[in-house]
């Protein structure tokens, strides 16, 4: 396997650019008669076409949100020694067909969840496909003690994907028949519809916006736990930081949640079956020490399969499968 590779990470977050580096973005996408975009995604682009022309090396080239950037695709002429891997989070689903087969001329593909491997990798006959989790800061994302308040939080968080209806269908159900549950739903920005803007006016619910990082990992730290159904997912950030804060997860059975540990670690149940969430709330509403035995599993379980560390280690493994080619 050759030894000389490097990996050159054009990855998230977006860079922070000047008028000067816009400008020169503005250009690139002109030459390239590019549509007009977000800078920062042309600015990644330029990046590699920058690395590329100057590198006479064997090079790994991985743009992190893949989706961002199949238009690049459409006219990539790569190097000789030139590997490019993208990474994508959409899940499979939610992809046009025709924008499929760009991928075929990639050197390898990274998704969030093995479902989307496995059909990803049906589609693209020749291309090393890899499902590698989300990971998370697990020296950041850290539990405090269980709140001792007398109603029992109970949170939701963000909008992309989520089955709003689900949620409050159950826990008006459960605030009809329960005075020791609040709900705090954590509102992701342009989230708010008339449907929220009525659930917020129960009497036992909570809206919350434009919270900073440092807020919101005090939100899920005062939870009791986290009950957020989901129509779809691959990685879901509000998942995996509640589990790393050691609050248990009540969600639904859909997407890459069980390469989560959805259904092994936590409760999953069938979408839309409003019987099944409601009865799992009221299980760990009934049952503090269920509860809080739960959140130590679900922290145990991010720390031996979700920890940045273990993720960097998996991705360069591939990086590494990649540069030694084909049958390695």
């Amino acid at each position: 396997m050759p030894q000389d590779w490097r990996a050159n990470f054009t990855a998230a977050p977006y860079p922070s650019m000047g008028p000067a580096t816009r400008v020169a973005c503005k250009a690139y996408d002109v030459a390239r008669k590019r549509p007009i975009r977000n800078k920062s995604i042309s600015y990644l682009e330029l990046k590699y076409d920058f690395l590329n022309f100057f590198s006479n090396g064997s090079d790994i080239f991985h743009f992190h949100f893949g989706e961002n950037h199949l238009d690049f695709l459409r006219g990539y002429k790569r190097k000789k020694n030139q590997k490019l891997i993208f990474t994508v989070h959409q899940p499979y689903g939610v992809w046009k067909k025709e924008d499929i087969p760009l991928l075929r001329v990639l050197d390898g593909l990274i998704t969030m969840c093995e479902p989307d491997a496995a059909q990803f990798a049906a589609d693209l006959p020749g291309v090393p496909v890899e499902a590698i989790a989300h990971g998370v800061d697990v020296d950041y994302w850290k539990a405090r003690p269980m709140p001792t308040a007398i109603k029992k939080r109970v949170g939701y968080c963000g909008r992309h994907m989520r089955n709003a209806d689900m949620f409050m269908r159950v826990a008006r159900r459960a605030m009809a028949q329960r005075d020791d549950v609040e709900f705090h739903c954590l509102i992701t920005q342009g989230g708010m519809t008339p449907e929220w803007e009525a659930f917020g006016q129960e009497r036992n619910v909570r809206i919350l916006q434009g919270l900073t990082q440092d807020q919101v990992l005090g939100f899920y730290q005062d939870l009791y736990l986290l009950m957020m159904p989901l129509n779809d997912t691959t990685a879901n950030n509000a998942v995996v930081e509640s589990l790393s804060c050691a609050v248990p997860v009540l969600t639904t059975r859909v997407g890459g949640i069980a390469f989560y540990g959805g259904g092994e670690v936590y409760p999953a149940v069938e979408n839309d079956d409003d019987d099944a969430l409601y009865a799992e709330l009221n299980r760990f509403l009934d049952d503090p020490a269920l509860c809080a035995r739960l959140g130590t599993e679900c922290r145990q379980y991010v720390e031996a399969n979700l920890s940045w560390p273990l993720v960097v280690s998996r991705h360069f493994d591939f990086y590494a499968r990649i540069a030694a080619g084909p049958g390695a």
